[in-house]
């Protein structure tokens, strides 16, 4: 049985609008994160992973389409969900490193990204995943990259 959400949030956005200030990642992700927690522990931690998927939306989105981006919290875990249309010539560098995270895992693909002179679009989620326990699932249907983001949150270590 899954357990019930404590709260859901969407957001969807047309890309090409949300593509013309850098600004908007940022403003989005605060206001989303300050929407959804009390705690500063938790809002932090909401507003840079909102953050980067929201950049993700700034540096892959495709033209007119639209992004939809979901939080839905609950009490030990949040999940985020971005849907994202690509444009056909981001979509196969995108998949590969996708791929290649799943076959060497998050922790060495982000040490090899601190020591290379290029950031990949996809470094920020492998910052989560490697410092934060994230949990990544993802899929193409129909040049839309589906990605979630799965955060442990309120469990003391």
């Amino acid at each position: 049985m899954q357990e019930r959400a404590d709260l859901s949030i969407q957001l969807r956005c047309q890309i090409e609008q949300f593509r013309s200030d850098w600004q908007h990642c940022a403003t989005s992700s605060n206001f989303l994160a300050d929407s959804s927690s009390e705690e500063p522990y938790l809002r932090n931690l909401l507003s840079s992973a909102l953050n980067e998927l929201l950049e993700l939306v700034f540096k892959l989105g495709s033209g007119a389409e639209q992004a939809a981006l979901q939080l839905t919290r609950r009490a030990h875990w949040v999940e985020l969900s971005l849907n994202l249309p690509l444009a056909s010539c981001d979509e196969a560098p995108v998949l590969a490193e996708l791929e290649s995270l799943g076959r060497n895992g998050p922790e060495r693909l982000y040490l090899d990204q601190l020591g290379g002179e290029r950031l990949s679009p996809l470094f920020g989620l492998l910052q989560l995943m490697s410092d934060f326990g994230a949990q990544l699932k993802w899929r193409m249907e129909d040049g839309v990259l589906r990605l979630h983001v799965g955060l442990p949150v309120g469990v003391s270590a």
